[in-house]
C-alpha cells in the first residue's frame, strides 16, 4: 500500500511531512507484541545473513584490554540492554550464541560463561575469538568437555605462547574453516614445539582460511621440513617481514583451491619471488600487498600468478610517501602484459603522479571489450610534480571509479 493511499488522497495528493511521520509511527509495534515465533524467525534470518552473532564477556577498560574493547564494539547483542520479551526469545534462539569473544585471564575465569553458549548455541556451528590466554586451559578445557570440537569453524588465539601452544595441539577441530593464530614466542624452545604446527595443520583439511602472524613462522626453520598440502584453503594471510621466510613458505605448501593471497608487511629479499607449486599459482585471483612492493617483484608476481583479477597495493605507514615508487607500480600496470586479466585495481594512501594515472586508466580502458573495470581509491595523494599536489581529475572512459576501505586482516 503507497503513502499516498494510506493518506487518503488521490494522484496528485502529497502528505504533510508532519502526517508521514504519524503514518510511519502508527505502522511501528512495541518488540513486546511481537509473538515468539514471529521474533524468533527475525532472529534466524538476520543471523542467516549475518554468518553469525558476537557475543562478548563484560571486562574492566584497562590500558591492556583498550584493543579487545575495540573488538567489543561489534557486539551485536547485550542480553542486559533489552527488554525481557527480547531476552526470553534470545535465551531460546540458538544461533544468537554462535560466536564467543572472551579474554582467557583469571580475573575472568570462562568456563562457566562458555557452557551456557555452548548449550545456547545447540549445534550451530561456532566461533571462538580469545586473547591473553591465561592458561589456555581454560579454553581447551570446556571445548574437550562439553564435545563442540566438531562445531567450531572459526579459531582466533591471539598472544599465544609455548605452553598455550602445547596445550593447542591437543585439540582437533574435525570442521575448523578458518584459523588466525598470533604467537609470542623469541626464546627458548618455541622452534621445537612450533616444529609440530605443519603435522597440527595437516589434520585440519577443513581449513579455507589460514592467517599467521611473524611470529607464527618458526616451524618453517626447522630442517628436513616436508612439503604438505590444504586441500580446500581459499584464503592465505602472511604477515611476515623476512620475504625468505614466506618464499619458504610458498615451497613447502600447496593448496590447488587457493583464490585470495595476501602479503603484509613483506620486505622483499632482493627481488626473488614466491615459488608456488602449479596447481596453486593458476588458481590464484586476488592478491593483496601491504608495504612498499618494488615494481620488480611486482612484475615477478605478475607471471607468477598471471591470472589474478583483482590487486590491492596498500601504503599502510602514512608518514611514508614512497612517491617515485608508487609511481613506477602504475607504469608497470599499465603495460597489458601485467596481470592481463585484471578487473579491479584497489590503492590506499598511495602518492601517485596524476598524469601516469591517466595514462594507466586509457591504456586498460583501450582494448574492446575492454577487461578492466573498476579503479578504487583510498587515501591516495596525486601530483603533478613530486612537491605539488592536486585534486583527481581523471577522464574515465568508462571505467568506474570508486571509493574503498581496505579489510583488517
Amino acid at each position: 500500500m503507497s503513502l499516498r493511499m494510506l493518506c487518503g488522497g488521490g494522484a496528485a495528493s502529497i502528505c504533510p511531512p508532519y502526517r508521514t511521520t504519524i503514518v510511519q509511527m502508527s505502522t511501528v509495534s512495541p518488540i513486546s507484541k511481537i509473538p515468539d515465533e514471529l521474533l524468533s524467525d527475525i532472529f534466524e534470518a538476520a543471523m542467516q545473513e549475518a554468518q553469525d552473532a558476537l557475543f562478548s564477556f563484560a571486562m574492566q577498560r584497562t590500558t591492556g584490554t583498550e584493543e579487545l574493547h575495540r573488538h567489543n564494539t561489534m557486539t551485536l547483542f547485550s542480553i542486559n540492554a533489552v527488554c525481557r520479551h527480547w531476552r526470553r526469545v534470545a535465551l531460546v534462539s540458538p544461533r544468537l550464541w554462535t560466536t564467543i569473544v572472551v579474554p582467557l585471564h583469571p580475573r575472568w575465569p570462562p568456563g562457566y560463561r562458555m557452557t551456557l553458549l555452548f548449550e545456547r548455541s545447540a549445534t550451530c556451528p561456532l566461533s571462538v575469538y580469545a586473547t591473553r590466554v591465561e592458561p589456555l586451559q581454560d579454553l581447551c578445557d570446556p571445548l574437550r568437555t562439553y564435545s563442540v570440537l566438531d562445531r567450531v569453524t572459526r579459531l582466533s588465539l591471539q598472544a599465544m605462547d609455548d605452553e598455550r601452544y602445547l596445550a593447542l595441539r591437543q585439540l582437533r577441530f574435525t570442521r575448523l574453516e578458518d584459523l588466525q593464530i598470533g604467537y609470542l614466542g623469541t626464546r627458548g624452545s618455541i622452534k621445537s614445539m612450533m616444529a609440530h604446527f605443519h603435522l597440527w595443520l595437516q589434520i585440519h583439511s577443513s581449513l579455507r582460511i589460514l592467517k599467521l602472524n611473524a611470529s607464527c613462522f618458526q616451524w618453517m626453520m626447522a630442517p628436513g621440513l616436508a612439503a604438505m598440502t590444504l586441500p580446500n584453503l581459499e584464503l592465505l594471510s602472511l604477515t611476515q617481514e623476512a620475504g625468505y621466510i614466506v618464499e619458504r613458505f610458498s615451497k613447502l605448501v600447496s593448496a590447488p583451491k587457493l583464490l585470495e593471497l595476501r602479503l603484509r608487511n613483506t620486505i622483499t629479499s632482493g627481488y626473488a619471488s614466491l615459488c608456488l607449486p602449479p596447481d596453486t599459482m593458476f588458481h590464484v585471483r586476488r592478491l593483496v600487498l601491504a608495504r612498499g612492493v618494488p615494481a620488480k617483484y611486482l612484475e615477478n608476481l605478475s607471471s607468477l600468478l598471471p591470472n589474478i583479477q583483482v590487486l590491492q597495493l596498500s601504503n599502510p605507514r602514512e608518514s611514508e610517501h614512497y612517491f617515485s615508487s608508487h609511481t613506477r607500480l602504475i607504469q608497470l600496470l599499465t603495460k597489458d602484459s601485467t596481470f592481463p586479466l585484471l578487473r579491479t585495481l584497489s590503492l590506499h594512501r598511495m602518492h601517485i603522479r596524476h598524469d601516469r594515472l591517466q595514462q594507466f586508466v586509457e591504456s586498460r580502458a583501450s582494448p574492446c571489450p575492454a577487461v578492466f573495470r573498476t579503479l578504487q581509491l583510498s587515501q591516495c595523494t596525486f601530483y603533478m610534480e613530486e612537491d605539488e599536489a592536486v585534486d583527481l581529475d581523471l577522464q574515465l572512459h568508462g571505467i568506474k571509479l570508486e571509493g574503498w576501505t581496505p579489510l583488517a586482516d
